[in-house]
């Protein structure tokens, strides 16, 4: 329910301010267009101005929903939403002038704009003034339509939930009063009386009027929620459990009906969209099979040269860690003399990276040709094999190698918590330049965080511009 009632005032202001951005832009070219016409000369035909609305409407309610005024606790205090109002009105204004500049719609009157943003200010004003006025009466009003709340649980759960109902008087629900789920201590709780604990919820059902009842954290004992589901069942009454979770900074908490009454709550700190990971693992199909090919032209043209200059295989196998610890075989052209891996320990002093991970300028291992590969990252090539295999994604967070994960700080390990992949954020922000390995790993907690197809496509975009700059080291 309160999910529901939530969408629908969202729905409600913002078709409110909608109405109220149409009804300021039809004012605004009255006011220029009749009134002003003396001064300043005849507008067009209002028809040739109304795809600035196109513009105006999802510019506003952007920049309105960003300061949060589609929230009804925005609207507790009247100086703070109208300095929200205010914010998101200059950051709209802005946004509508830099967009017609870009676009060189010079035919538009600028005094029509400047109409437009004082009379959405004063209406807007008004509107949400007029919210607010609203949800004051419906958080003072207590009549026969409020659906009337029995909380059970402990004392701090439960006038946490009675503080959040306040909070959004849109619910139109009133908290009646309270059933200990342990030691009854006091008479009362945020002004509103305990009735007693669980063996008194038949007869506080008989002498209260109870539209729902909710339990609060059951798991800490006291509450016989088989009990309170039957009975509530059998009255017609809704019964609902509030989980209280661990606040999570990053992850994000889903819940999952299963059948006969089991759920799960999941805390997933990666995505797990099920079509949007479909369609990252095509594209990844996709480019592998370019690559591929690209690789085989390059193979072609440098396996020679590979072992020319140094005897052993042109393909270089390397066993590393991929998504949650799975272990598999990466493939790279060689680009090192093949003691490469004996003499690491030898220049583990020289080490330019502060943690587990290893990488200096000018690599004494590296060959003549393995250093035109690196350059232009044509060493990678065979990984799109990797990518073909599903071991690894075009996008994602560098594959450690099983000594540098040895090393790892819990923390750390988030980072292999999603497939690896050929390009990332650290490839492209910090290759060359980030020293300290806490920052690869923001670098790559911020790539999981923020996951996308459309940041994928982003990445991949700018690792061509990467690549053909040929910046690699």
């Amino acid at each position: 329910m309160p999910k529901r009632q939530e969408m629908l005032f969202r729905r409600i202001v913002s078709l409110g301010d909608i109405v109220a951005l149409l009804v300021s832009y039809v004012t605004a070219y009255l006011v220029r267009g009749y009134f002003l016409d003396t001064w300043y000369g005849s507008l067009f035909p209002f028809a040739e101005y109304l795809w600035i609305l196109w513009l105006i409407v999802p510019i506003w309610l952007f920049w309105l929903s960003s300061v949060h005024l589609y929230e009804a606790p925005a609207y507790r205090s009247l100086r703070e939403m109208l300095g929200r109002l205010l914010q998101a009105h200059l950051l709209a204004g802005m946004t509508l002038f830099a967009v017609i500049y870009i676009a060189r719609a010079w035919s538009v009157s600028r005094l029509l704009l400047q109409a437009f943003l004082v009379i959405a200010l004063g209406i807007l004003t008004a509107e949400k003034i007029a919210v607010q006025l609203v949800l004051g009466r419906l958080r003072a009003g207590r009549s026969h339509q409020t659906r009337k709340v029995l909380v059970v649980g402990s004392d701090a759960h439960t006038e946490r939930v009675f503080h959040l109902l306040q909070e959004h008087p849109h619910w139109r629900t009133e908290v009646i009063g309270f059933l200990s789920s342990g030691v009854q201590d006091d008479a009362q709780r945020c002004g509103k009386p305990v009735f007693g604990h669980m063996a008194d919820f038949p007869q506080v059902l008989r002498s209260q009027i109870v539209d729902e009842v909710i339990a609060v954290s059951p798991w800490e004992g006291g509450i016989d929620l088989e009990a309170l589901a039957l009975t509530c069942t059998e009255r017609g009454i809704t019964f609902r459990v509030l989980a209280e979770m661990p606040s999570a900074q990053v992850a994000r908490y889903r819940v999952e009906e299963l059948k006969s009454g089991l759920y799960f709550l999941s805390l997933e700190t990666i995505p797990q969209g099920i079509f949007s990971l479909l369609a990252k693992r095509l594209l990844d199909i996709a480019g592998a099979s370019v690559g591929l090919v690209v690789c085989a032209f390059t193979y072609v043209w440098f396996a020679p040269k590979i072992r020319r200059e140094s005897p052993g295989p042109v393909l270089f196998r390397q066993t590393r860690v991929g998504q949650n610890g799975r272990l598999f075989t990466l493939h790279k052209f060689r680009t090192m003399c093949p003691d490469a891996e004996e003499r690491l320990r030898e220049l583990l002093p020289t080490n330019q990276m502060r943690g587990p991970l290893f990488k200096i300028h000018d690599d004494p291992r590296i060959t003549p040709t393995g250093e035109v590969l690196r350059r232009r990252y044509l060493d990678e090539l065979p990984q799109f094999w990797n990518v073909l295999k599903g071991e690894m994604s075009l996008v994602g967070t560098r594959p450690p190698t099983p000594r540098e994960v040895a090393h790892y700080r819990p923390a750390h390990h988030r980072r292999i918590s999603f497939k690896p992949g050929l390009t990332g954020l650290w490839q492209l922000s910090g290759n060359n330049t980030v020293s300290d390995f806490d920052e690869v790993v923001r670098l790559d907690c911020e790539y999981i965080d923020n996951w996308s197809l459309w940041l994928d496509c982003k990445i991949l975009a700018r690792t061509v511009v990467k690549v053909l700059r040929g910046d690699g080291w």
